[in-house]
């Protein structure tokens, strides 16, 4: 709500590193606050953050494969979000070329 209704960006970050903190389990409140810092503050490291998450806890290809682009787009010289990428792309796309044609 504070986020995408109140445009309370600093709030709704508060609110989700709370979250994140009182229950740091909860996949959530991790993915909503990469989301944010991803959308709101262009940080590289969210976005690779988020795509591991979404990339190993949910197994959401396509929205990890867009959290890791997002994050390589964001900082191309960042060698984690590459390597994420990649093994994305090997171990769930079976996309050989496309994982050896990142570097």
């Amino acid at each position: 709500l504070l986020h995408t209704v109140r445009e309370d960006f600093d709030g709704a970050e508060a609110a989700y590193r709370a979250a994140t903190a009182a229950d740091p389990g909860d996949a959530r409140a991790h993915s909503n606050l990469g989301a944010l810092l991803w959308q709101e503050r262009k940080d590289c490291i969210a976005a690779v953050n988020l795509g591991h998450l979404l990339h190993t806890v949910r197994e959401d290809f396509d929205g990890a494969e867009a959290a890791y682009r997002a994050a390589t787009a964001a900082d191309p010289g960042d060698a984690r979000a590459h390597s994420n990428l990649g093994a994305l792309l090997w171990q769930e796309r079976k996309d050989c070329i496309a994982a050896v044609n990142l570097g």
